[in-house]
């Protein structure tokens, strides 16, 4: 199967790959905001057209096989959640990220989503362990990966372009090891 095809299921959430499409790009320029990005080393996209260029550049690397990132849906509804990522799919420790809007805060669906890309991630891809990095004043994003298991491994400082300083906690999810049959 293509990556440009996934589609990753969970009880109230589907997660589908975020093609390079105006409205999906409309949709992540509204919600992408200043809030949202305050722990991130991303900044809010000045323009609708920046986002879709960020769109088309992580899509080529979906294309690629590298990275997949996905629309998170309630499955219910069809509103818009927010976005999930794992990149460097190629690698022993690829990395782990979402983002949710601030409107559907609160409902789990961060736990939710960061569980079925990580059973996804279980079933499909080689690894030691996933990278979940997140900033030590996040507590919400530091709630939600110790709950699923996270091992803190090492903390550093990231500076990013707009001079954002975070100060980052690294938690690893490890790969379980799954008996085989005799």
């Amino acid at each position: 199967m293509s990556l440009a095809q996934l589609l990753i299921e969970s009880e109230h959430l589907k997660m589908v790959i975020n093609a390079p499409k105006y409205e999906f790009a409309q949709d992540i320029y509204k919600e992408f905001s200043r809030e949202i990005t305050k722990y991130m080393n991303w900044e809010p996209f000045e323009s609708l057209e920046d986002v879709l260029i960020s769109i088309k550049k992580r899509y080529k690397k979906i294309i690629d096989g590298k990275d997949i990132a996905l629309r998170i849906i309630n499955k219910k509804t069809g509103e818009f959640i927010g976005i999930g990522t794992i990149t460097e799919i190629n690698t022993s420790t690829p990395e782990l990220g979402i983002w949710i809007k601030k409107s559907a805060h609160g409902h789990h669906y961060g736990k939710e989503s960061v569980s079925a890309l990580k059973d996804w991630a279980e079933k499909n891809l080689s690894y030691k362990y996933l990278k979940y990095p997140v900033d030590k004043n996040n507590v919400a994003s530091l709630k939600l990966i110790k709950s699923l298991g996270g091992i803190k491994s090492r903390s550093y400082e990231e500076k990013i372009s707009s001079g954002k300083i975070l100060n980052t906690i690294e938690y690893r999810l490890h790969k379980k090891l799954h008996k085989q049959a005799n």
